[in-house]
């Protein structure tokens, strides 16, 4: 956290002694870069913005030390991608590039040492120009600029909503103790091709699947895994049956539907009582495939989930960020429900209010003309 303070306090310097454009995107760089370098849990693609800011520096005064630092970065993440790639794919031993993370993130540090030199020498070593804040705040000078604003918003806000997510997802749970089972009847023997359920908070908990078609002779258990949090799974099956029992391995397990399908389409289930409708009773809302329409994807599964859990009073999951922004999803959980639109609409709404902060921005630093406004829609 203090050296989080003091980069940012350099970072203030920089941009009070010298608020040329061009400095505007290194400053911004530069706090990016020592962050990603010296801070920790940081994953390889955080380096991004950075080398997108470098650039914008260098497109505006073409100085060879930021051309030095696009190209250096741009190498250490490269690197760091393929093997990440590599690990992810289990091909570690495949790849051409298996370089250590050590020399990788010694790179790193020396170019970020470098960067915070040419900020000291080049930049406040320079003499100081003059700047005024209230510019930002200048009010649009023609109703051809609030047009311009207003269209950026209009087009904006449409892409963001349209295909956000599903507004729907069920509701209630099945919270199963250890002994607990239930039993869903297709109503006749019916050839079984796929599973699909929808885990809830707790990842990666094991159950039991299974299949009988007289109800007095049982297969073997076919042991699932319930997967990532508020996310539809489907798994392959080939089986026949009429009755498929659902055991849970322990206590935490938390699946809020399930279906079966047989080629694609969703099966029916007789009618009954007890635990059945914790586990069955919201058919209809059954996708017809698992997306990131229909499910939490990439961090998701950490940020929508501890922003349930705030609601709900739940023991917190992730821990490893700043809680504002969960607290602040949490606010489009409440509103509209634990869906993919509810727990992303926070997000795409504070995205949408940036833009008019990126216009004024622009328009400090490239003045008249449309780059103000290519650089707000490239934003939104």
């Amino acid at each position: 956290m203090l050296f989080i303070v003091c980069s940012s306090l350099l970072t203030l310097l920089v941009l009070k002694k010298k608020s040329t454009p061009d400095n505007y995107f290194f400053a911004a760089a530069l706090i990016n870069t020592l962050t990603f370098v010296f801070s920790v849990r940081m994953h390889e693609r955080y380096i991004f913005p950075s080398i997108a800011l470098l650039t914008a520096a260098f497109v505006i005064r073409r100085a060879k030390s930021t051309w030095f630092l696009i190209i250096g970065f741009s190498a250490t993440l490269y690197i760091n991608c393929v093997d990440v790639l590599a690990t992810v794919t289990r091909e570690a031993e495949h790849q051409y590039m298996n370089l250590n993370i050590t020399p990788i993130s010694l790179i790193n540090v020396g170019l970020a040492i470098f960067m915070v030199y040419i900020a000291v020498v080049d930049t406040i070593g320079n003499r100081r120009a003059q700047f005024e804040w209230k510019s930002l705040y200048k009010p649009l000078s023609n109703h051809k600029e609030f047009i311009t604003i207003a269209a950026i918003l209009f087009v904006c806000t449409i892409t963001a909503f349209v295909n956000l997510g599903d507004n729907t997802a069920p509701k209630q749970a099945w919270l199963p103790y250890e002994s607990d089972s239930v039993t869903a009847d297709l109503g006749a023997e019916t050839p079984v091709t796929s599973i699909i359920f929808l885990n809830e908070a707790t990842e990666n908990r094991w159950f039991s699947l299974t299949y009988s078609t007289d109800g007095i002779t049982w297969s073997e258990d076919w042991w699932l895994d319930s997967g990532s949090v508020f996310a539809w799974h489907e798994i392959r099956a080939e089986f026949t049956a009429r009755y498929i029992k659902i055991k849970p391995f322990s206590d935490d397990l938390r699946l809020m539907e399930m279906g079966f399908k047989n080629n694609g389409h969703l099966l029916p289930l007789m009618p009954s009582n007890g635990e059945y409708k914790w586990l069955f009773g919201e058919q209809h809302l059954i996708p017809d495939s698992p997306s990131f329409h229909n499910s939490t994807y990439f961090d998701e599964i950490y940020h929508a989930r501890t922003a349930y859990e705030f609601l709900h009073r739940l023991p917190i999951y992730e821990t490893t960020h700043p809680p504002l922004g969960k607290v602040i999803i949490s606010l489009g959980i409440s509103i509209f429900g634990m869906n993919p639109f509810g727990f992303r609409v926070m997000g795409a709404l504070f995205g949408i209010l940036m833009l008019p902060l990126i216009y004024a921005f622009s328009r400090r630093i490239f003045g008249a003309g449309r780059s103000r406004a290519f650089f707000s829609g490239a934003f939104g």
